[in-house]
């Protein structure tokens, strides 16, 4: 997923029965890509990571935009399909 508002990139993805979201961060005076992954979580029927403090997640369907509250839209990211 790739933000609209120049935020962090970030990857969803399944491990075994959980679901886990890793956010690719640039830090350090190299502004080396940092991956910092966290557990998404759901707590009555909201969607949400813990980075130390609470992440909200959304999903629009119609859209396909998934919204963090309070970083912004993150639309998908088109994916290389070219044959070999």
């Amino acid at each position: 997923w790739v933000s609209v508002g120049r935020k962090p990139d970030v990857l969803i993805y399944r491990e075994g029965d959980a679901y886990k979201v890793t956010v690719f961060k640039r830090s350090g005076l190299s502004r080396r890509l940092k991956p910092e992954t966290y557990l998404l979580r759901e707590e009555e029927g909201n969607l949400f990571i813990n980075t130390g403090y609470r992440i909200d997640i959304a999903y629009n369907e119609a859209t396909d935009v998934l919204t963090f509250s309070p970083h912004g839209d993150y639309v998908r990211a088109e994916m290389d399909t070219k044959p070999e």
